[in-house]
């Protein structure tokens, strides 16, 4: 291969293109909009993004420096602690340990910490949710719209629209990147697969399919109902090409038999260790927490969170974030960014008038589908009180309104590939006709606001509004007409011009949505300065040590991570009953807010001299012994480890008594004296508790949830199974089908002896060949 055919080769590269794309967008974001945040750690990132740092942060250093991801995080309400690995994998705010990219990123800081070479947790978290994910995400969303649409052109245009518009601020502020990468990645294997059955486009499928079930977190509950409507509308629109797919992998299966087996029973192993992983992580924690217990809604409850009609509607194209800032009674402006770009109405004005086909009927019905769930009718909100989770996501119908923008872009992206792509006369001539109507009414109303302006005062923002969106009309609708109406060859430059504007418009409004929510967080977050102080910054860019065992179970490391969140140091968004109730009980005994001592001796006979503040008494909850004083005269105790959820500590008791551990009860807790497994009691509501006799002890701690026993073997088992699908797809990349089925042969041979084929030249029918090929 000569120079010129492998450039021109790679130019043709559908994921290389997405993969320049993709970082492309994430470049963007970065060098435009989170400059401060991310390179100088002046402040810290906007909205709810700062709420997974703590767990991110403590899973890369638990990885490193234990070898395993934090199951118990010791730091919360000065070392009672509470059971991570519940938010960690069922989180709406964090990556989850599930997820593809948190196991090889996590391995991989696991290995260098072998060498010494260790990162700071804080910047792994930034780059990790600020770049990782995102450039995953935009790579996926790019090759689903590749797979749809054959300009790239179109292509640009729908991914800066779905990165820089109120989709892609909501992304940023909380709904984190995680789950939106894994959906596209799932949707596009769906679609190159049915579009043409392979082997390696099978073990794509196949290798999406348990790369989703891994990473099964909150927000595959709540997008479960969208990816329902894009499959069942794909499947009606494509039913023969289902039936050939299947009948294909039956061939296949019976064909290597050995292979096939061997497959399904991995892959049916690897997503089924997952989920009972994730199963036993919500039935052992679910109701332990106070927010977990008392969220259980209904439909009342649900109905009153829904949009109105027009957020989601004329929302769409309002250019003017200051407008619809004082229209709705909001604080928050990330719910009022509903933005998508000016250049997508006239693209939707347009669609009715291009010829449709599988395409746009599926697109059509799966945007009619979602527009349904975000109407919230009876039907549904009987289905979200019954399907198991949804009733526990009070905003799922409040927060569809973004698949359904997402899904709008895509409409609009068909219009516009068909209009590239040539449409027959009549068609020019209709589509002519909405793009020259656009400019003509984009101009009139230019024209009545430029009339009227004496009545606007200076900086108003339904002026700024209204005249930014008719400017932006008759710019658009002026390019879509020179894009129908004129040669073939310079239908690329004006298309080029499209999305040049289309990225101008939507990056400032993204400018102007990023600033607003960063001063939405400062105000949330009054506790935490602006700029961070120059010790803070310093203790950020720095690795974190080892977790102190003279510091008992907290291990000294909330300076490490000098920032405080609604789970750190002080977990109030998920707040565990026993310390709800101790809140609301005023005797110093059950105030667990206050540092205490790790360990502390009580014992069975308390002494009579003993101080009033000296006589801190020990309840133990089952009522196995009265009232206990602390004595702490002849008592000592030294940890010997010090991991997130393993602990030893060595104690000399003076006599006979009990240890009270200063740590969140949980009956997960093994707790062996002298190697063997002693009973755990719930003291003081909050605390646990243990027998102990008089002597020298060795005390061992160790944290057992289902899910850690499973963690090790589900990720060995993913992995493996993702490197034999990627040896079967090496292995039978050459097979391909010989002929096109007879049915899809028959269609091409009529097309091209058709009159209006000879006619066109075949010039204008060669989009509905394609489509038919069986490619």
């Amino acid at each position: 291969m000569n120079k010129k055919s492998f450039w021109t080769s790679r130019s043709r590269s559908r994921p290389l293109f997405c993969l320049l794309l993709a970082a492309g967008l994430v470049g963007c974001r970065l060098l435009f909009f989170d400059y401060e945040m991310f390179f100088s750690l002046q402040y810290i990132p906007n909205h709810d993004m700062l709420a997974g740092a703590p767990f991110f942060c403590t899973n890369m250093h638990s990885l490193r420096t234990g070898g395993e991801i934090a199951w118990w995080n010791p730091v919360n309400h000065n070392g009672l602690g509470y059971a991570q690995y519940y938010q960690s994998f069922l989180s709406p705010v964090a990556p989850t340990p599930g997820s593809l990219p948190f196991i090889v990123w996590g391995q991989s800081i696991r290995v260098l910490g072998w060498g010494g070479f260790a990162f700071p947790e804080y910047r792994q978290y930034l780059a990790f949710t600020y770049i990782l994910l995102p450039f995953l995400t935009f790579f996926w969303f790019a090759f689903l719209a590749s797979i749809l649409f054959r300009r790239r052109s179109v292509v640009l245009l729908v991914s800066v629209g779905f990165a820089l518009s109120g989709v892609g601020m909501w992304y940023s502020a909380w709904l984190y990147f995680q789950e939106p990468a894994t959906l596209f990645f799932f949707l596009s294997a769906w679609l190159l697969f049915f579009r043409r059955p392979t082997v390696p486009r099978g073990m794509l499928l196949l290798a999406a399919i348990v790369v989703q079930a891994a990473s099964v977190n909150y927000w595959t509950i709540h997008n479960s109902w969208f990816l329902l409507i894009l499959l069942a509308s794909h499947v009606l629109v494509n039913r023969d090409r289902y039936r050939r797919a299947w009948s294909i992998v039956r061939r296949w299966a019976g064909q290597h038999r050995w292979t096939s087996a061997a497959l399904g029973t991995l892959s049916a192993a690897s997503v089924g260790l997952w989920l009972i992983l994730i199963a036993s992580t919500a039935s052992e924690q679910l109701d332990k927490h106070d927010r977990s217990a008392k969220r259980n809604y209904v439909k009342d409850e649900a109905l009153n969170r829904v949009q109105e009609t027009r957020w989601y509607t004329i929302e769409l194209f309002n250019p003017s974030l200051k407008k619809a800032l004082e229209s709705y009674p909001i604080i928050n402006p990330m719910h009022n960014a509903r933005y998508i770009g000016i250049v997508f109405l006239p693209l939707l004005a347009c669609l009715p008038f291009v010829r449709w086909g599988r395409r746009e009927r599926w697109l059509a019905a799966s945007a009619a589908g979602v527009l349904c769930v975000c109407f919230a009718p009876p039907f549904l909100l009987s289905a979200w009180e019954v399907v198991p989770g949804m009733n526990r996501i009070i905003h799922l119908f409040y927060m569809y309104s973004h698949l359904w923008q997402v899904m709008v872009i895509l409409l609009a992206g068909a219009s516009f590939d068909r209009i590239l792509s040539g449409p027959l006369a009549d068609v020019k001539r209709r589509v002519t006709i909405v793009a020259a109507s656009i400019m003509g009414i984009a101009a009139l109303g230019m024209f009545w606001f430029g009339m009227q302006s004496d009545q606007y005062h200076t900086g108003s923002s339904a002026m700024e509004g209204a005249s930014r969106a008719g400017l932006l009309m008759l710019v658009f609708g002026g390019l879509l007409w020179k894009v129908i109406t004129g040669r073939a060859e310079h239908r690329a430059t004006f298309a080029a011009i499209m999305v040049f504007v289309a990225f101008a418009d939507l990056s400032r409004y993204y400018f102007e949505v990023n600033r607003a929510d960063h001063q939405f967080t400062r105000l949330m977050r009054q506790y935490i300065p602006y700029p961070l102080p120059a010790d803070c910054q310093s203790k950020l860019k720095k690795v974190w040590k080892k977790g102190d065992r003279n510091a008992g179970f907290e291990g000294e490391l909330s300076p490490m991570f000098p920032m405080e969140t609604e789970l750190w140091p002080h977990n109030l968004f998920l707040l565990p009953h026993p310390i709800a109730v101790a809140r609301k009980v005023h005797e110093e005994s059950l105030r667990p807010w206050e540092a205490r001592p790790s360990v502390r001796f009580f014992a069975e006979k308390a002494p009579s001299d003993a101080p009033s503040h000296f006589r801190t008494t020990l309840n133990v909850n089952d009522g196995a012994t009265p009232d206990l004083a602390a004595c702490d005269e002849g008592f000592e105790c030294r940890f010997t480890r010090w991991r997130y959820s393993d602990f030893n500590f060595e104690v000399e008791v003076p006599s006979e008594g009990w240890l009270r551990l200063y740590s969140l009860h949980d009956p997960l807790w093994d707790v062996r004296v002298d190697g063997k497994r002693v009973q755990v009691h719930q003291a003081n509501n909050v605390c646990s508790a243990i027998q102990i006799s008089p002597g020298t002890h060795q005390v061992e701690m160790t944290y057992r949830p289902l899910a850690r026993k499973l963690y090790g073997p589900a990720c060995t088992l993913l992995v493996f199974n993702l490197l034999m699908q990627g040896f079967i797809a090496w292995r039978f990349r050459h097979v391909r089908r010989k002929e096109p089925a007879p049915r899809i042969l028959e269609q091409r041979v009529a097309l091209r002896q058709s009159p209006e084929l000879r006619m066109t030249g075949g010039g204008y029918l060669a989009p509905a060949l394609q489509e038919m090929a069986p490619n």
